[in-house]
């Protein structure tokens, strides 16, 4: 830029260049755009006392991929350089970015770092502008969007930042643990229910803008189990007696996260019988081993890597008469409690939901189970099939 010329007098112009700042910003939805003022003022020899010009400050966000800029706004009234003939460009590299005669820049769908000059005649002033953009992926494949926010407890985002320039310092806000090389990070999301931002801060050079931009996660646990048949797998009926089973594949809920990195595991409950059951009343369900969860399919992202025996039948009398329980209405169920544990840090194991495993049983014999969205229903006269542990 030209200095402050000796005969600035003779110009008119007064030896005052507006200060230097850096231009406000804040952060939305992961992209930033940061400017800072390189030169306030300048100098020329034209007559008049118009003699600078330069960048009006405006409350700027961050993260906008089109903001404006008014030049115009600096030159004192009167001047011999109309706003009209004010001209905008971009030097090369561009990165994509363009400006319009109005001083609306565009930039390209990376992050970049560009200049913009502003001239009118012989008046010049330019800009650094930082657009920084923050991208998220999940590690898992499913479900889809990859770049969701909504993370399931111990699930992982990989996070980069463009441009590839200049130096990146990243910060966590809230649970869960961040590690990172230069340009990329990885979020890793706690073991219970929370909100976590983590914080990119791009400085592109010495003497050059820096800009801050953040990405918000939302983390949930599980909330539910659903089990369905597992191909296969014969049901289980012994012929004459009250008796129903079946092998299911378990998938953890919900739908829109992946909760690849938790245990689960089926808790302590007393049975609650009558009828034909009652001698089962107050039964212990013991806990159960835990079990890993797997990335599945789109369409249920979340399989437990274990399958679930799900039945009950009749027993026999240990006093006389002896022989099988006698035939008439009753019901059993155990309301099973369901709980989880994030594979890394802390092996504390959290409920998450109560799941009932409940049997009713007809006068005739007939039994039908039921456990977390399946049903299997066997007559009592019923050929005998599968095994009383289906699964196995």
């Amino acid at each position: 830029m030209p200095s402050n010329p000796t005969n600035c007098n003779n110009c008119g112009c007064t030896p005052n260049p507006l200060d230097s700042a850096n231009w406000e910003s804040e952060s939305t939805l992961g992209k930033s755009a940061a400017t800072t003022l390189t030169v306030a003022a300048d100098y020329s020899l034209s007559p008049g006392p118009e003699c600078k010009i330069g960048f009006k400050k405006h409350n700027v966000g961050t993260c906008w991929k089109e903001m404006v800029y008014d030049a115009g706004a600096n030159l004192v009234p009167d001047t011999n350089c109309k706003k009209e003939d004010i001209k905008w460009s971009i030097n090369e590299p561009s990165e994509g970015a363009t400006i319009d005669a109005s001083g609306v820049v565009t930039f390209g769908a990376e992050g970049a770092l560009i200049t913009v000059v502003v001239k009118c005649g012989e008046l010049t002033d330019s800009m650094s502008l930082l657009y920084l953009r923050l991208t998220t992926q999940t590690v898992a494949r499913v479900p889809s969007p990859r770049s969701r926010r909504l993370l399931g407890v111990g699930e992982e985002d990989n996070i980069s930042v463009t441009p590839l320039t200049g130096t990146v310092a990243w910060r966590l806000e809230g649970p869960g643990a961040l590690s990172f090389t230069s340009h990329t990070a990885k979020f890793e999301a706690g073991d219970v229910a929370s909100e976590a931002t983590v914080f990119a801060t791009l400085t592109a050079s010495s003497g050059q803008p820096s800009a801050t931009c953040s990405v918000k996660f939302t983390v949930i646990p599980p909330s539910d189990v659903e089990m369905v048949r597992l191909p296969g797998k014969p049901e289980y009926h012994e012929q004459d007696r009250p008796s129903a089973g079946v092998c299911t594949q378990v998938y953890i809920l919900p739908r829109t996260v992946c909760f690849y990195r938790i245990s689960i595991r089926e808790g302590e409950c007393w049975a609650v019988a009558s009828g034909y059951f009652e001698s089962e009343n107050g039964a212990y369900h013991g806990r159960g081993s835990s079990f890993a969860v797997k990335e599945n399919t789109e369409a249920n992202p979340s399989l437990g890597d274990a399958n679930d025996n799900v039945g009950f039948r009749g027993g026999f009398l240990t006093v006389p008469p002896y022989g099988p329980w006698p035939l008439r209405r009753g019901s059993i169920e155990w309301k099973i409690p369901y709980e989880y544990v994030v594979t890394t840090g802390v092996q504390l194991f959290r409920e998450f939901t109560i799941v009932s495993q409940a049997g009713e049983a007809t006068e005739q014999g007939n039994l039908a189970v039921r456990k977390a969205g399946v049903t299997v229903t066997k007559d009592y006269g019923e050929a005998s099939s599968g095994r009383w542990r289906p699964c196995e």
